[in-house]
Formats: C-alpha cells, sequence, structure tokens
C-alpha cells in the first residue's frame, strides 16, 4: 500500500515544515508555496491537485469551487485553517463523500477585550495609515524629500464612522472609535434595527444610543469614514456601488477588511481615478492574488486628483499567534488521518446551502416586500435582492519532503464518510453553475465571467 499524499497548498510563509516535521516519515507530503487559481480554466489547478488523497488550505487563498471537488478523485479530505472558508464548496464535497475540517480559533490573551480581534485591529491600522497619510509620508524620507503634501492628514477626533455591519467585528470597531476617538457612531444593514444597535453598544460596554441605526443612503452620505464588516452572500455583493460611494463626502474615505466583491470594483477604481473621494483603504479585492496588470497595482494614486489608497494583501488574520494556533491545529488533524482515526473540527453544511444561489434565496429575494428592513425609520431604501527535514525540489513548483528515514508502517487508509459512495457519478456532481458560486456570490468579477468555460 502506497503512502497517504498530502499537499499543502499556499504556504507563503514557510511555516508548514516546523509544525509537520514528525509527519514526514509516515506521509508523502508535498508544499506549495504559489497559488494556482482555478479561474478561468481550473485544469492547471486539477493538474496540479489530481494524485493528493488530503488537501490542506491556507484559508480562503486557493478556492476549491464545485468543478474542482469533482476533477480529484483521489481526494479524501481537506482541512483548512479556521472554521469558515467560503471558497470551499461544502455541498460538492458531500456530494463526492470529501470530508472537511478546520482549525479553532487562537484564544484571547488576558484582558484583551471579547470584541478585539486581529482583524478589528488591522482596520484601525488601515484607518489610521490612510487618514494620516503614512505610506505616502513615508516614501518621502528615502527620496530624500521633507516637504509637507497635500491633502494634509485627517483629523478624526469627533468625526462620524459609519459602519456596514454591526456584527462582532463592526462593534469591535466601534466601540474603539467612541472610546479612543469620541466618534459619533452610525450603522446599517439589512437586518439592523435600533433595538439591536442598542444591544449591540451594551455588549461593548457602552451606554444604549451610542450606535444608531441609519438608512443605506443616510450613511454613505453623513460618515467621514465609511468601513465595510458585511458577509459576503448574494445579497451584499456589490452592495456598495456606483450610487452608494457618489453620496459620499468628498473629504470621505472607504475601508474595506471584509471582502472585496461587497463593493462594486469598477465603481470604486472610478470614484478613486476621478478623486472623487478622498481615499480608501483595501484587504481585501475581487480576485486575489492581484494579477500584476491590476489596476490596482498599476495607478499612480495620489497624484494627479487622484485619490489616496492604501493597500494590504489579504492579512487582516495574518498574526503569529493566530497562524501558530491553525498550524497547529492542522497538524493535530494529519496526525489523527495518519493513524486511521476521525478527524475533528469538522466543518458542517450550512441550511441553504450557502455554496449555491438556491431556489430558495431565488423565491426570497422576489417575495421581499418593498420597504427597506431597517426597522428603525421603514423608508425610502430599496432593498438588495437583490524544521530540518531534508528537502528536494523534484515535484514541479512544489517542495516534496521526503522523509529521512523508511517508514516504520505503511499509512492506514484515512477513514471514510459515513455518506461517501466510491460509485458516485462525477457527471451528476459537476453541475453546470457558470456563476461558479462562492458563499453565495459569484467570485468572478464582471470581466473574468465572459472567460469561463461553459
Amino acid at each position: 500500500m502506497t503512502k497517504l499524499r498530502i499537499a499543502i497548498l499556499d504556504d507563503y510563509n514557510d511555516l508548514a515544515p516546523g509544525h509537520i516535521s514528525g509527519l514526514l516519515a509516515d506521509a508523502d507530503i508535498t508544499i506549495y508555496r504559489d497559488t494556482i487559481l482555478p479561474y478561468p480554466d481550473p485544469k492547471p489547478l486539477l493538474e496540479r491537485l489530481e494524485p493528493y488523497d488530503v488537501l490542506v488550505t491556507m484559508r480562503e487563498r486557493t478556492p476549491l469551487p464545485a468543478e474542482v471537488i469533482a476533477g480529484l478523485p483521489q481526494l479524501k479530505i481537506v482541512l483548512t485553517t479556521g472554521m469558515h472558508n467560503r471558497g470551499i464548496d461544502l455541498e460538492a464535497c458531500k456530494a463526492r463523500g470529501v470530508i472537511v475540517a478546520g482549525t479553532p480559533a487562537a484564544p484571547s490573551p488576558p484582558g484583551a477585550p471579547s470584541d478585539f480581534s486581529g482583524t478589528v485591529q488591522h482596520t484601525w491600522a488601515l484607518i489610521l495609515a490612510l487618514v494620516n497619510n503614512i505610506p505616502r509620508d513615508h516614501s518621502l524620507i528615502p527620496s530624500g524629500s521633507w516637504t509637507h503634501h497635500l491633502p494634509l492628514n485627517t483629523f478624526i477626533g469627533g468625526a462620524t464612522l459609519g459602519l456596514l455591519g454591526l456584527g462582532k467585528l463592526g462593534s469591535g470597531v466601534a466601540r474603539i472609535a467612541s472610546l479612543a476617538f469620541g466618534m459619533r457612531i452610525i450603522a446599517w444593514s439589512e437586518n439592523l434595527t435600533q433595538s439591536r444597535a442598542d444591544d449591540a453598544a451594551a455588549d461593548a460596554g457602552l451606554p444604549r444610543g451610542t450606535f444608531k441605526c441609519v438608512r443605506k443612503t443616510e450613511l454613505f452620505e453623513q460618515s467621514d469614514i465609511v468601513s465595510v464588516h458585511l458577509i459576503l452572500s448574494d445579497r451584499t455583493k456589490g452592495i456598495v456601488g456606483k450610487d452608494e460611494l457618489a453620496r459620499m463626502k468628498s473629504t470621505g474615505f472607504i475601508v474595506n477588511t471584509s471582502r472585496g466583491p461587497i463593493i462594486d470594483e469598477n465603481a470604486l477604481l472610478d470614484t478613486l481615478n476621478r478623486g472623487e473621494i478622498r481615499g480608501a483603504a483595501l484587504d481585501v479585492f475581487d480576485v486575489e492574488p492581484l494579477p500584476l496588470d491590476s489596476k490596482w497595482r498599476t495607478t499612480p494614486w495620489g497624484t494627479e486628483g487622484r485619490a489616496e489608497v492604501v493597500f494590504t494583501p489579504h492579512t487582516g488574520y495574518s498574526f503569529e499567534k493566530h497562524l501558530e494556533g491553525m498550524w497547529n491545529g492542522t497538524a493535530e488533524n494529519l496526525q489523527r488521518i495518519i493513524r486511521g482515526e476521525e478527524v475533528i473540527r469538522r466543518m458542517a453544511l450550512r441550511k441553504p446551502p450557502w455554496a449555491f444561489i438556491t431556489i430558495a434565496s431565488r423565491l426570497r429575494n422576489i417575495l421581499k416586500p418593498p420597504a427597506s428592513r431597517c426597522a428603525r425609520c421603514n423608508r425610502g431604501a430599496k432593498p438588495r435582492g437583490s524544521s530540518t527535514s531534508p528537502i528536494s525540489t523534484d515535484t514541479p513548483n512544489g517542495v516534496n519532503l521526503k522523509p529521512s528515514r523508511p517508514p516504520s508502517h505503511v499509512a492506514p487508509t484515512p477513514p471514510t464518510s459515513p455518506f461517501q459512495d466510491p460509485k458516485t457519478d462525477r457527471a451528476n456532481i459537476l453541475e453546470p453553475i457558470r456563476s461558479r458560486q462562492y458563499g453565495g456570490a459569484s467570485l468572478y468579477p464582471p470581466s473574468l465571467a465572459s472567460a469561463l468555460p461553459h
């Protein structure tokens, strides 16, 4: 019996070897430090992953949509870092009998507020870097300049922060805004009411009434800074578009640490190119990693009337403590797989499945009443439908970690899922859905949609 073949994907920081060195004698492990995306053609990714029994993914760096899952007959288990990965089609995995499991979140250190997280910290790092022009002014020093450029820094004490989404992340950002900067907090989401906003304020240790529920139009008109904290779904994809951006103040800023497709990319590019708002800070994009010819990379932001833009490459979760916990959890499950034990922390399929725009969601959008869901005002806004182990490089584009000694035993076949059926007809699994659903919404921007195979 051959050894279990395991592929570790997207290990940009070379963290995996330090956590899996004890497994090398019992499994054939290959590490890939680059990313192959499954679009517009999934074939290159399928060719890379076809031999493997187990895939280890780093968050959503390599999406695994239905056509990829269906095209990997050898695949038995997918391990992902974290407990939520909208890049993995769980419905397709269930149909194929592929087990999906995650890793626990890192515990908060003593004294840290319950609503404070790495994403909250990163959001504030981006906000302050943007309003204080830190990246721009940093570049002046190495170039030999000392001149204070325009626009000057923006003072945010007492300013208005608008939050799209007032869940744990939004509340965490809002609490800091209120306590540290004395900012006025307004918020909107389709299901937000003033009562829920009051509860969120109380949970954050703030007086009820600190967070104000407003209409979406009011949020964009009144905010000095708009911060996005919605979950990507069919309802929220493109929820910030041309009309919303046009309502923003010319001195306003927008920050996105959630998911790129929530903001219409073309509308945002146009707004920033025209300098119609002061700036944007972005940690997420429609396509990740960003193509080398992306306008985000090639546009000279902050020049000739263009807005200032601050970027990070989706690093809002990339903290030493967090990734250490993720890799420890991944190594634990790999050990269980090699020993023939059940994996822990399985990821359950949500109902209705968010991997597709289901008939139920279509009906919900059709039957939704015309009034806004903001129960506080119930007027106006239109609904959205709308280690030291020997390493060889004989694997193309990957690093194959070879055991330094013969295996002491042959790794057993990993346990199969109760719903696994080896006779499953792959043709029936590969449902022809061109929208390539990603968290309930198409991952692909319109510029790529036309290039997708039918």
